[in-house]
């Protein structure tokens, strides 16, 4: 009896430790889950200012990059270079924020708050994946901040999409502008709808701030000297240098491309040429590009041969 009654003990002991490895099998099991859907979207706090804004990334595997899952070099660029330089240069005024190709919604954000009493920002993007990624930015931020950003489709290219949101930011006048209009963005796409998004953009009397990470400059190159000049638009570089993405959190930032001698990331800014007289309204005629061109030229000409001379002068005075 004794036998048996060690043998019934034994069996439901057994019996025991099997349910309970059941039991934290499906509990592992369920944590494994719980945790991937924890960890599919990561919130990142980014300082800016004396604030900071928060922005939702995706996982790092190449299914989620593909729904910015990282921050691009040249968006890390425009934000430093916009938090250094931001009270010269972000709109003091009413004005409304444009995020061109507005991924996570970074910069868009990061300007809104720096100007927290004057502006609307608009984040727009021509991918209606991305503008989810950038729904779910807003969202992680505070009420204030939300109720002035707003997120919306906007195709790369579509001119009349864009003048409506400014007719719309206007209150309909299409004459004048009662703010500024004042655009962001990085890792647009150069190309000729890009152009025309930019032209439309700065002869509304708006200006544009664009990070750029150097892949293949001599193809890109055109974009910047050629096609946007030709529109009449005024390109200048406020900064080059490299990014140290050693320093930054690899989980988060997304090396594009391999650092050049000299520099590998630009800002720029891009604005409409000043109306010359008796021109269009615009003033962005490709004679007053090439008119400012070769003045710039001959005053360079004339430097060099000023000091060529001086040169020569102090040879003589030597001998």
């Amino acid at each position: 009896e004794e036998v048996d009654e060690k043998e019934e003990e034994t069996e439901e002991e057994q019996e025991e430790d099997k349910d309970d490895d059941e039991d934290d099998g499906s509990a592992s099991q369920s944590s494994t889950l719980d945790e991937e859907d924890a960890h599919q979207w990561r919130k990142l706090s980014v300082p800016i200012g004396s604030s900071e804004v928060s922005i939702v990334l995706g996982q790092t595997s190449h299914q989620v990059h593909a729904l910015c899952g990282e921050v691009s070099a040249d968006a890390a660029a425009v934000l430093r270079w916009l938090e250094a330089a931001a009270s010269a240069v972000v709109p003091q005024r009413p004005s409304l924020l444009l995020e061109l190709g507005c991924s996570v919604g970074l910069l868009g954000l990061a300007c809104a708050q720096l100007r927290p009493a004057a502006c609307r920002c608009v984040l727009a993007c021509n991918n209606e994946q991305h503008l989810a990624q950038a729904s779910r930015s807003l969202q992680a931020n505070g009420e204030e901040l939300a109720k002035r950003v707003t997120v919306q489709l906007l195709r790369l290219g579509d001119v009349q999409a864009l003048e409506a949101l400014l007719l719309q930011d206007q209150g309909g006048s299409a004459t004048s502008l009662n703010g500024h209009i004042f655009a962001v963005g990085a890792g647009l796409c150069l190309e000729e709808g890009a152009v025309a998004m930019l032209a439309k953009l700065c002869r509304a009397g708006g200006e544009a701030i664009l990070g750029y990470t150097r892949r293949d400059w001599r193809e890109e190159r055109r974009f910047w000297t050629k096609l946007l000049p030709q529109e009449g638009l005024v390109v200048e570089i406020l900064w080059e240098g490299q990014v140290d993405e050693q320093s930054l959190d690899p989980s988060n930032c997304n090396p594009r491309c391999r650092p050049c001698e000299d520099w590998h990331v630009r800002v720029y800014r891009v604005t409409a040429s000043a109306p010359s007289v008796g021109g269009d309204a615009c003033g962005c005629s490709e004679d007053v590009w090439r008119k400012d061109k070769e003045l710039k030229l001959r005053r360079e000409r004339e430097l060099r041969k000023a000091e060529n001379q001086q040169r020569l002068e102090e040879e003589r005075k030597e001998r």
